[in-house]
């Protein structure tokens, strides 16, 4: 937008600049000047704010199991920008969702579009979204700030756990306690949690899991031992394992007599 000036050329009331990396421009709030070449400038105090990339330090819970139902991922890091309403978008596996809450954050001064920096983003992933895996997360903060962080093995998703054989197919209820030797895939453990062994109505805990290998903040197994001394009747009953939450899936249904 200009005016003319009385032949002196051009009055502009709207005047825009490119800000690049390679002008080095740290974070921070920074005031505009304008100066015209007869010499006359005007300044307007903390009218730009510049802020960081946006940072991933953790992805939790890792990992989670989305087979049989949503789940909840936090995104912890730091430079989430908020433009009003408007939260960072993230993408899993070419796939995007927008966070829905934020949280730990702090006004950014220097503008006045309402914006701020958080620490702490969430995200629903729907019910069969993702597969197993380990997954690359990107988080992009909305324009114009508009800057975006990729972390790679940002965290695992499970399938459900699955039961390949079981040691012995059957057993005498009222023979006393019963060791029963599970052989399948996906039996996830950690430092503070076990899956569960149903059977018919009757829940019981692991005495161990073994042939393991790492993933996430715990561990997957092949083989999972536990103790029957329940009491149920004579009979056909369904044995399901059920992971631990938040990974939280279940098997399907096998059958012991």
């Amino acid at each position: 937008d200009c005016l003319l000036s009385r032949g002196l050329g051009d009055v502009y009331k709207r005047q825009e600049f490119d800000v690049y990396p390679e002008l080095g421009l740290e974070a921070g709030i920074y005031s505009v000047s304008v100066t015209n070449r007869n010499g006359n400038a005007v300044t307007l105090e903390g009218s730009l704010a510049a802020v960081d990339s946006p940072t991933i330090t953790s992805v939790e819970p890792d990992p989670i199991c989305v087979e049989q139902d949503d789940r909840s991922l936090t995104v912890t890091g730091t430079g989430f920008i908020q433009v009003g309403d408007t939260l960072p978008t993230i993408t899993i596996g070419g796939q995007s969702f927008t966070a829905s809450a934020s949280a730990g954050c702090t006004d950014i001064g220097g503008t006045t579009l309402g914006a701020s920096s958080c620490t702490e983003l969430t995200i629903q992933v729907p019910q069969g979204s993702l597969g197993a895996g380990s997954h690359e997360l990107t988080v992009t903060n909305p324009d114009p700030a508009g800057c975006s962080v990729v972390q790679s093995n940002a965290f695992n998703v499970l399938l459900p756990p699955a039961i390949t054989d079981i040691d012995p197919p059957g057993f005498c209820s009222t023979a006393g306690p019963a060791t029963i030797t599970l052989t399948g895939t996906d039996f996830y453990q950690d430092a503070t949690s076990l899956p569960t062994v149903s059977v018919g109505t009757q829940d019981f805990v692991p005495d161990s899991l073994s042939n393991c290998a790492p993933v996430g903040n715990g561990e997957v197994c092949t083989t999972l031992v536990f103790t029957y001394d329940g009491t149920l009747p004579f009979g056909d009953h369904v044995l399901v394992v059920s992971n631990p939450d938040p990974t939280g899936c279940s098997s399907d249904g096998t059958n012991i007599l």
